[in-house]
């Protein structure tokens, strides 16, 4: 499987990196061989990213550094590989606010963490109204969103499992 480089530095001339690249899930899709296992890990991304975004909250609001750095890293690693360019940047600052040991640095990226949030489910088609609960095992009540599109206009080839 090919290594990913990380897309957490900032675009040129100061410009935010997009909420969403979907040509991200789409190589996942074709280093895995599976268009299906590529759409199952976005489906997991956004069913848990409520719970990993509440879990770094918590962490950082008790002071538990070890604890933040594991959940940071946990969502920094899977933004990446389903193509939340902006989550994985504002988790990168995180992440290096927390290995710095700077507290208002790692207060205020959490912050650009949890506020992304809502745009970042839009992006991925969540409907704000109806978000998925932490800890469900199903997106049941949301529509498909632009990754799950993406991914059915490139099923075509061997790669498609049924």
């Amino acid at each position: 499987m090919r290594r990913h480089r990380s897309t957490a530095a900032p675009t040129g001339a100061g410009r935010p990196l997009p909420a969403l690249d979907q040509r991200a899930l789409q190589r996942l899709a074709r280093d895995m061989h599976s268009h299906e296992a590529a759409e199952q890990f976005a489906a997991a991304y956004t069913r848990m990213l409520a719970a990993r975004v509440e879990r770094i909250d918590q962490a950082l609001s008790s002071g538990d550094d070890h604890q933040a750095m594991d959940a940071v890293l946990s969502l920094k690693t899977s933004s990446a590989m389903v193509g939340a360019l902006r989550m994985e940047q504002h988790c990168a600052r995180l992440e290096q606010a927390l290995a710095s040991i700077n507290h208002s640095a790692a207060a205020a990226a959490g912050e650009e963490v949890k506020a992304h949030r809502p745009e970042l489910e839009q992006a991925l088609g969540v409907s704000v109204a109806n978000p998925p609960r932490p800890g469900a095992n199903s997106c049941k009540g949301t529509e498909p969103g632009p990754l799950f599109f993406a991914l059915q206009a490139r099923n075509t080839g061997p790669a498609r499992r049924s």
